[in-house]
């Protein structure tokens, strides 16, 4: 195989079996919260098929091995041979945890997995539990009634029972005498397996005792001969009846076999692992399949078509409608990039005049069109926050184990869209936030019951978003801020100062806890106690330009509001273009508030202020651009001048420019390199009209610059 498409196969292993383990492990959480909820079993069961499948396809033989005894494990739980209590749940979890170390080696080592001495002693610990969780042998009836249908179901068997006699003798006396052991158990008749009136119970049920019998361990050198014949008995019958759906599955199932089966090791675990996925496919097709006058077959369409487009959604990444309308968009840039050569060709030959207005209308157009164009690229960006919040089931989990306490999680706005820019640093404020509830929040429940509260408290997670900003509110109904504990602490390690402690508002106190070092944890543990969690959420939103707000309610709770701007993130946006000199600048248009020409009457100077402008009786700070960036300019009367008004945050500033080129489309770099003055005035830079470089100004670097 070429090694360019077998990286990428693998490529794609590596991320699928990322998506597996997060599903793998938020299905366990479900699970211990309802056991009883086979769904949950199943789900968890297939994501460690799948990785065990994906493993020995490419021989990674300590997955496999490891995926295999877990499977073992939870198929205990999914018939119902061993009950999911907290000791099972810990031992699968600790399982996911194995698996995610195992593939981090395989990403760091180059593809080799091997088991380690902790994993190994895990498979010893998993296997010693199956041992004590054993159901009695099934009886010799059973048995017998097992390997006969194994040997009548035969091919080379069933030709002999047509013209060899003595055998059919045998057959005979057996069903006189003890019709039971001949007897199709899996398809009586009043459950036999239709699909449109067509009769598949022979092949279904014949492939059907080849995967049972793998999963006892038991293999026959026939199998492989017998799925397959199967399988083309059943492609025929569908291909006579023109099922396209099912016809479709069955011939998938049939190359894929193909594409893996060797004759030396036969029918092993990879192919029967590849049929029973196929085969539970093809039993959902069965029940869907009904007498078409029992189910109308627009009502079947629109069912497999749903299946089809949830199976999609899975294995794309990007929104089919998104690449629709952004191929449409790359359409019509053709059309009109077709049209301008057709102008040029009307000026070469002399129309000048004839054709300006045809030209003023392809700009125009061309300008929305590339204005569109970029948001939908943005847009594919996009991605659901659930991606950042896929852990926190689990560390919720751990942290009430670890904590003695009882908690639940509600979150709200899985779905809502953020750029994917952004997941890492809100997954890194959510761990961190809801930890924090967890330890310092919610009370243990013999307080909570003392209280009056129920003893389970409760964490709230909510994230909604506009075309501007990400608002994020995490709440508890535990004991909120002990304001005066936060004062204590803050005089002990020096975070507060005797001086100050008597003017500082109680929102000012709350605000202390996002400060480096500050934690009311009376000791360290793994996870709380430093006083780290919090400050790096307050870094990582000023990162974003974002903004905090608590609510402390004591002994009922606490609610803390994020505020996150998106605009941060997109790389094309808009600008207002201004001139200073003979420069331009771009100023974000989402700081813009106005421009104007101000009169004489609304400057003026004041001693240690500088200039400020009177607007409405609003009074602003006046910064001259050509004196901050040391730029010539016959524009220094600000009453000559164009003022542009700003704001970042609570903070208004008037720019003073020459004058205002208008909006334009700003597509940008950041700058990488530091400046000389320090936070830096600007946020990146971008081209102006096609050849002029502009520096993208940072309205919040050049605020703190003049000390504001």
């Amino acid at each position: 195989m070429n090694k360019n498409i077998e990286k990428k196969l693998f490529d794609n292993f590596l991320s699928e079996s990322a998506d597996l383990l997060r599903e793998l492990e938020s299905g366990v959480i479900a699970l211990e919260k309802s056991p009883d909820n086979r769904e949950n079993v199943d789900n968890i069961f297939r994501c460690v098929h799948s990785l065990k499948g994906g493993s020995a396809l490419f021989g990674l033989a300590g997955i496999k091995l490891f995926t295999h005894t877990l499977e073992n494990l939870i198929d205990k739980i999914r018939n119902r041979k061993l009950e999911a209590d907290t000791k099972v749940i810990n031992v699968i979890l600790k399982g996911a945890d194995c698996l995610k170390a195992m593939f981090a080696r395989l990403v760091e080592d180059g593809g080799k997995a091997d088991l380690v001495l902790e994993e190994e002693r895990f498979v010893e610990e998993i296997s010693l539990l199956l041992e004590t969780s054993q159901q009695p042998c099934e009886t010799v009836e059973e048995r017998l009634h097992g390997e006969l249908m194994r040997f009548v179901n035969r091919l080379d068997i069933k030709k002999e029972l047509e013209d060899n006699e003595p055998l059919k003798e045998i057959v005979t006396i057996i069903k006189d005498n003890s019709p039971r052991l001949l007897q199709e158990r899996r398809a009586p008749r009043e459950e036999q397996l239709f699909y449109r009136g067509m009769d598949v119970s022979r092949e279904y049920f014949t492939i059907k005792s080849v995967t049972d019998e793998a999963e006892r361990q038991q293999y026959s050198e026939n199998n492989g001969e017998m799925v397959f014949s199967s399988i083309d008995s059943l492609i025929k019958k569908h291909e006579e009846k023109n099922h396209k759906e099912p016809l479709e599955l069955l011939i998938n199932l049939k190359e894929e076999l193909e594409l893996v089966f060797h004759d030396e090791t036969g029918f092993d675990e990879i192919l029967v692992g590849i049929t029973s996925d196929y085969l539970e496919k093809y039993g959902r097709l069965l029940e869907k399949g009904m007498p078409e006058n029992v189910k109308s077959a627009s009502d079947e369409n629109e069912k497999a078509q749903k299946s089809s487009q949830t199976l999609h959604a899975k294995q794309v990444k990007v929104d089919q409608s998104k690449l629709d309308e952004t191929i449409s968009v790359a359409g019509e840039l053709v059309t009109i990039s077709e049209f301008f050569n057709y102008l040029q060709t009307q000026f070469s030959n002399g129309n000048a005049q004839d054709t300006y207005n045809s030209l003023r209308d392809a700009i125009t157009t061309l300008q929305g069109l590339s204005e569109v164009l970029s948001r939908d690229l943005y847009e594919i960006r996009k991605v659901p926050v659930n991606e950042a919040m896929q852990k926190l089931p689990r560390l919720v989990r751990d942290e009430e184990v670890r904590a003695g306490k009882k908690v639940r999680l509600v979150m709200t706005g899985e779905k809502t869209l953020v750029d994917k820019s952004l997941v890492p640093k809100l997954e890194t404020i959510f761990v961190h936030m809801i930890r924090n509830g967890v330890d310092h929040g919610i009370e243990h429940p013999q307080k909570r019951r003392e209280e009056g509260k129920p003893e389970e408290g409760t964490i709230s997670l909510f994230v909604k978003a506009d075309e501007s900003k990400m608002i994020i509110k995490i709440s508890d109904d535990g004991q909120g801020i002990d304001l005066e504990k936060i004062k204590q602490k803050g005089l002990a390690t020096g975070i507060i100062g005797r001086d100050e402690l008597q003017s500082l508002s109680e929102s000012e106190i709350v605000d202390k806890i996002f400060m480096p070092g500050f934690s009311t944890s009376e000791k360290v543990t793994e996870t709380s106690g430093r006083g780290v969690g919090m400050d790096i959420v307050r870094s990582h939103l000023l990162e974003m330009d974002g903004a905090i707000a608590v609510d402390n309610d004591p002994r009922k709770g606490i609610g803390i509001t994020l505020t996150i701007p998106l605009t941060h993130t997109t790389l094309v946006k808009k600008g207002l273009a201004v001139a200073v000199g003979k420069s331009v600048f771009l100023i974000p248009i989402e700081t813009v508030l106005e421009s104007f020409q101000p009169s004489n009457g609304e400057i003026s100077s004041v001693k240690g202020k500088g200039e400020i402008i009177n607007r409405r009786g609003e009074i602003t700070m006046m910064i001259r651009l050509h004196r901050l960036f040391g730029i010539n300019t016959d524009v220094t009367d600000p009453a000559k001048a164009i003022l542009v008004l700003v704001q970042h945050k609570n903070t208004r500033v008037c720019f003073m420019v020459d004058y205002v080129l208008g909006q334009r489309q700003i597509i940008y770099k950041k700058l990488t390199l530091k400046t000389l003055r320090q936070p830096p005035p600007f946020e990146g830079v971008s081209v102006y009209d096609g050849s002029q470089l502009a520096m993208i100004l940072d309205v919040n670097g050049i605020i703190k610059q003049i000390g504001r």
